[in-house]
């Protein structure tokens, strides 16, 4: 008799006889690599689907819309104008006796021949963000620089003498022609001869044989 609890003895397995269980998987053999022509083919984008909502648009050959805005220029300047109001982007400042004037290279060398050579060609100042100016009157200098941005300017008794002359500099051709059109409305026998010594001095033909003719004309009447 066997005391509870204990199997025979002939019933009893060893480990070594145990049946073994289900093991780990053998890990997959492994791929070759990919032919050279296949790995550097691109990949093909999967067509997007379509936009809720999206149009349906005719194909039509030739059909298309042409736009042009007549006021881009002018808005453009202005936005340009206020920027350099407030100093925002501004890439020179123009220093002309005590007097420092803020600008954008792109915007005076569009305008003014004068600039366009300093700033584009191998000059010093192409690379300067400052650039002295010598022979020129400061607030001419100034009133030129806004003309740049707005196209408008006012040439008057009290500034022809020195705007002139800096327009001539910075061949600004249509100012220095208002100003030679200003000077024509003035021109008398009184003062006919100091305009023909202005006008020689900046090579003002037109406004140069209208004062010869008025300082003649001047001489048959006395």
């Amino acid at each position: 008799m066997q005391p509870r609890g204990e199997r025979p003895a002939g019933r009893t397995q060893s480990p070594e006889h145990s049946s073994p269980g289900p093991g780990p998987e053998a890990p997959p053999p492994p791929q070759p690599p990919a032919p050279e022509a296949e790995r550097a083919r691109p990949r093909q984008a999967r067509p997007a689907a379509p936009m809720e909502g999206a149009m349906q648009l005719l194909s039509r050959e030739g059909h298309s819309v042409a736009h042009n805005s007549k006021r881009h220029y002018h808005d453009a300047f202005v936005a340009m104008s206020r920027m350099r109001q407030r100093g925002l982007l501004c890439d020179i400042v123009l220093h002309v006796a005590a007097k420092e004037i803020r600008a954008h290279k792109v915007v005076l060398a569009s305008c003014s021949p004068y600039f366009h050579a300093m700033f584009t060609n191998e000059m010093s100042e192409s690379r300067q963000t400052h650039v002295t100016l010598h022979d020129i009157d400061p607030q001419a200098l100034d009133q030129l620089v806004q003309f740049a941005y707005t196209a408008e300017i006012v040439v008057g008794e009290g500034n022809v003498q020195t705007l002139l002359p800096a327009a001539s500099l910075l061949q600004l051709n249509g100012v220095r022609d208002a100003c030679c059109k200003f000077l024509l409305s003035q021109l008398d026998p009184s003062n006919c001869l100091g305009i023909r010594g202005f006008a020689d001095t900046h090579s003002c033909s037109d406004l140069l044989k209208a004062a010869h003719r008025c300082w003649n004309w001047s001489l048959v009447i006395a």
